[in-house]
């Protein structure tokens, strides 16, 4: 089995499991607040950051150098927040080797798709439609190039089963992460 169908459906619970927790259906249904915006942009900072700082501890591995980007993810949320960033210490992610960071870029890279989906909703949400949005943006279409170049770097590996599940191992860690942010943190504005 190819690496991306196996991912998909091996992370599908934790995948659905942490979309249903971060608030971003008030998104799609335009009933967001402000204060909830905020919150999620914060929610989202602390994964982001933690996932790519654990991404970057890893040892190298010749996939993991193709897929470098600047900025990272996380630089475009700490612009959404106006550089008031929530502090880091109670989350702690780590990855115990390179094929485990793969399954964490796929997990943060996958979702700018969502990102862009969202992004298209924002202007129709009438509590924040007059702020400037940078994470969740339809401008800048390199984003969704990121995507493209994973899904291309990645199927120009072949992968055994045991590595496979060894990247699933890092997309689910990663996906766990982003689930306990979402259901823990309580931002009060």
């Amino acid at each position: 089995m190819d690496l991306l169908p196996h991912l998909r459906q091996a992370t599908q619970k934790l995948h659905q499991s942490t979309e249903e927790y971060s608030n971003a259906s008030k998104i799609i249904d335009h009933s967001i607040s402000e204060e909830e915006y905020k919150a999620l942009l914060k929610k989202n900072y602390i994964a982001y950051k933690l996932v790519e700082c654990a991404i970057k501890n890893e040892r190298p591995h010749p996939l993991l150098d193709k897929l470098k980007h600047n900025p990272e993810i996380s630089t475009w949320i700490a612009q959404d927040l106006n550089g008031k960033l929530p502090q880091l210490e109670s989350y702690f992610i780590q990855f115990d080797n390179a094929l485990e960071a793969i399954g964490g870029t796929y997990v943060i890279t996958g979702s700018l798709l969502g990102g862009a989906l969202l992004g298209k909703h924002l202007i129709d949400c009438p509590n924040i439609s007059t702020i400037e949005h940078n994470f969740y943006s339809t401008k800048d279409r390199s984003r969704i190039g990121r995507w493209q170049l994973f899904k291309k770097e990645v199927s120009s590996y072949s992968f055994t089963s045991a590595e496979q599940e060894v990247i699933t191992k890092g997309a689910n860690k990663s996906f766990r992460l982003f689930l306990d942010v979402f259901k823990k943190e309580k931002f009060l504005m």
